[in-house]
């Protein structure tokens, strides 16, 4: 059997991808061949050569000036652009002077990466995508084609034309291979792959019919990781460790969305499925459009599992309480402290507080606020159950996150500390 590992394109979010390489050394799992566009070819072209620890230091050192020559620090005033002598001034004229910035740095940093005898003499086959320039048609090489030109394509796949040059091999014009396939899942097909991992660095998966086939291991981050050029080290940190926690969902140590948790066969999961199932049929029963399990799937982003009810859940209530996405937690821990954070909301409900809230969902009112309200309803006044119900179609997040905590306590899990 094959076993093929497909990167995608994303500049600087590329340090997601040496988090989630990293799972797989940790776990020992090696690839037959490795697919790539962008950064996500550099990265694959790093596991090729069998260079790990390069891509470690790579991402733990790169900055803005790693990419380009002479990076200029604007304050977009007018006296910028008029300073002859800003740096500014030199940086755009090199710009439009050559359609794009001056990436030196960029250049030299690959050539000193690259092993071009390590690389073609590696057991594992590679495939890029780049495309050519005017006609835009799409190029696909593999290792074998890369022979002599291996540094071009390199750069030809990561030209990110506006921002880099155009890259050109044999007086031909490539741009980055994302303006036709930033993830080049079809390419490791073509290539003999039977069982394929794929790295994808966008929240909304880019080749969603892939993402529920048993043979193709599709992952993605359930959250906005970030723009392609945020070179902010810090927040390349943090996506390296979200890299990583993926990487490690996807080998089933452990398991959630969003948000991480240790693997346990916890009986809120159980709980919870069913309850949703039963407000949907309300719902159905009462001709009354918006169903629960369907708001879900759009949130999972393929077919569910019981436990992803729970799940999809515990991040929204994660993102709403702000709690921290690169630790892993128990659910039981993880749910003591959105208790804790909503604890400023369990306030008193009777009928006003309830035409209130109706108000405030038209309004600005913090997602905390509500949750906190209909928890609260649920918790302490049945006899107010009517009237949180017709709530519910107009915060059906929050709605389900109070549900949620609602069947927690139910199943008498201590969640005040």
């Amino acid at each position: 059997m094959k076993r093929a590992l497909v990167l995608s394109g994303g500049g600087s979010k590329g340090a997601y991808e040496a988090g989630f390489l990293k799972a797989f050394e940790e776990a020992g799992l090696s690839f037959d061949l490795v697919t790539g566009t962008s950064i996500g070819a550099l990265n694959g072209a790093l596991i090729v050569m069998n260079k790990r620890e390069a891509i470690d230091e790579l991402w733990n050192t790169l900055d803005l000036e790693h990419v380009f020559n002479g990076v200029p620090k604007l304050t977009f005033k007018r006296e910028d652009f008029l300073d002859q002598s800003n740096l500014g001034v030199r940086f755009f004229k090199h710009y439009f002077k050559n359609q794009g910035a001056d990436i030196t740095p960029f250049k030299e940093l690959v050539a000193k990466l690259l092993d071009e005898e390590a690389f073609l003499s590696s057991p594992m086959d590679f495939g890029l995508c780049t495309v050519k320039y005017p006609s835009l048609e799409p190029i696909f090489v593999t290792k074998q084609e890369m022979a002599g030109h291996v540094y071009d394509y390199l750069l030809a796949t990561s030209a990110c034309f506006p921002v880099f040059p155009m890259a050109v091999i044999d007086e031909e014009k490539y741009l980055d291979g994302g303006y036709y396939d930033n993830l080049p899942i079809d390419l490791a097909l073509s290539m003999g792959a039977d069982e394929i991992y794929v790295c994808d660095l966008h929240e909304d998966p880019q080749h969603p019919y892939y993402v529920d086939l048993e043979s193709i291991h599709y992952s993605h981050p359930y959250y906005d990781i970030g723009s392609f050029m945020d070179f902010d080290h810090e927040i390349m940190m943090r996506n390296k460790r979200l890299g990583f926690l993926e990487g490690l969902k996807v080998l089933g140590k452990i398991t959630g969305k969003g948000y991480s948790f240790y693997k346990e066969n916890h009986p809120l999961f159980e709980i919870f499925y069913r309850e949703v199932l039963l407000e949907d049929a309300k719902r159905r029963m009462n001709k009354e459009s918006g169903l629960y399990r369907e708001r879900l799937y759009q949130m999972n982003k393929k077919a569910l599992k019981k436990e992803d009810f729970t799940y999809l859940i515990l991040d929204e209530l994660g993102k709403m309480c702000e709690l921290d996405l690169k630790k892993v937690y128990s659910i039981d821990d993880f749910l003591k402290q959105i208790i804790r954070s909503l604890m400023d909301y369990l306030g008193e409900v009777n009928t006003e507080t309830i035409k209130d809230l109706a108000m405030s969902i038209k309004g600005d009112k913090p997602k905390k606020t509500i949750t906190g309200f209909l928890f609260n309803a649920m918790l302490y006044d049945t006899k107010l159950s009517d009237e949180v119900l017709k709530l519910s179609s107009a915060a059906p997040v929050e709605y389900l996150c109070a549900k949620l905590l609602h069947c927690a306590t139910n199943l008498k899990i201590e969640l005040k500390e």
